[in-house]
């Protein structure tokens, strides 16, 4: 999901689920950047599951939207 926020589209929609595993904790301890302006992220019914791990999202930047995502 990374690559796929700092690739430069400004629309994401999810056509699976997202489980973080202990592997990736470490690079994600604030949770998954959003530092780009003018994004959506479409979950299209699907989860982010980061097992208690961290947050799951650290927004730093404006008019980033996420919905549908359970």
């Amino acid at each position: 999901m990374d690559n796929l926020i700092h690739s430069g589209v400004k629309e994401i929609v999810l056509d699976s689920y997202i489980v973080l595993d202990s592997n990736e904790e470490s690079h994600y301890l604030d949770g998954i950047k959003l530092d780009v302006d003018d994004l959506t992220i479409g979950g299209n019914g699907h989860a982010i599951d980061v097992q208690g791990l961290t947050r799951i999202f650290y927004c730093t930047r404006k008019n980033v939207i996420i919905k549908n995502i359970i």
